[in-house]
């Protein structure tokens, strides 16, 4: 008997689930580590095993010989710095006790700031469509980030965090642009990821000199990361580029804010206020919005298998 192939759009729909269940991995992570959970060990732990996996076995995938230049191991550097603040801030965010929705609906609006860094940076004048997401972005985050002035300043801390963390993946972006095509997707992938892991690990002690990296529970929990959002995510992500039209990729990734509001408000209970449905709204709007652009400046780093 025959076994049926999902379909790309099935596949599609999975990747949107693992990608959405990093936000889940983390509160489930801080919840049973307790009181020596440390966000930055954990977010060391995610980027140094899945840098290990990209490069080890599936940078053989696209083998290249291309030789790595000094410029590209600047650049490298400045990727693998910028997706240590990512990880890093965003995985803090989380700690900082703000809504699972809000803090993915800031991170989201990465493709907002790489829009502003490529007009800086390469003169890229943008659209109408982008100068409304920015126009969006901006009142968005200021709907969330006026909400919490009155609330505890640890969750207006977690807000800022997660703005952030979104800069810090712009500019990881940013990089891809040129380097994903010269050096292949998993082994710029994994060299970037290895890169924020040796960022990661100072840092890690500079927050807190009695942290330790030899707790076995919160490597399981950073192998999770590192295999279902981190690598499983990603590849159907780049499978999905090549059997759908591109809109449709891009439209899925509005599944994550989205998908990750509802499971956050039905497993931990997370209600939201007024205000941060009409701020989360508004960004995810903005998302959409810069869809098009993405796919246009994306579709080249994706489709390396």
């Amino acid at each position: 008997m025959r076994i049926p192939t999902p379909t790309p759009r099935i596949l599609l729909g999975f990747g949107v689930i693992a990608v959405t269940s990093s936000s889940f991995i983390i509160k489930y992570a801080e919840k049973n580590i307790g009181n020596n959970y440390n966000p930055y060990v954990l977010a060391f732990t995610r980027v140094f095993c899945t840098g290990l996996i990209s490069v080890i076995l599936l940078g053989r995938i696209n083998k290249t010989e291309k030789k790595i230049e000094r410029n590209d191991i600047y650049r490298i550097f400045l990727a693998g710095f910028s997706l240590a603040t990512h990880f890093g801030w965003w995985f803090d965010s989380l700690y900082y006790d703000i809504p699972i929705g809000v803090s993915l609906s800031l991170t989201n609006t990465a493709p907002i700031w790489l829009t502003l860094m490529l007009f800086v940076s390469y003169k890229s004048i943008p659209t109408k469509r982008q100068m409304i997401a920015i126009i969006l972005v901006i009142i968005g985050s200021f709907v969330l980030l006026t909400e919490n002035f009155e609330m505890a300043e640890r969750q207006f801390t977690g807000l800022l965090l997660a703005l952030a963390s979104a800069i810090g993946f712009a500019v990881y972006l940013l990089i891809a642009k040129d380097m994903v095509p010269k050096l292949g997707l998993w082994r710029y992938f994994g060299l970037v990821n290895i890169t924020a892991a040796v960022v990661l690990l100072p840092w890690v002690y500079i927050i807190n000199k009695e942290a330790t990296l030899y707790q076995l529970d919160i490597w399981l929990w950073g192998i999770g990361l590192a295999l279902l959002p981190g690598i499983c995510g990603h590849a159907v992500y780049n499978f999905a580029m090549s059997k759908v039209p591109p809109i449709d990729v891009g439209i899925s990734t509005l599944g994550e804010p989205i998908l990750g509001t509802l499971l956050a408000w039905l497993i931990f209970s997370q209600f939201l206020s007024y205000y941060q449905i009409v701020g989360i709204s508004i960004l995810i709007i903005a998302i959409g919005f810069t869809i098009e652009f993405q796919q246009e400046n994306t579709t080249h780093l994706e489709d390396q298998p």
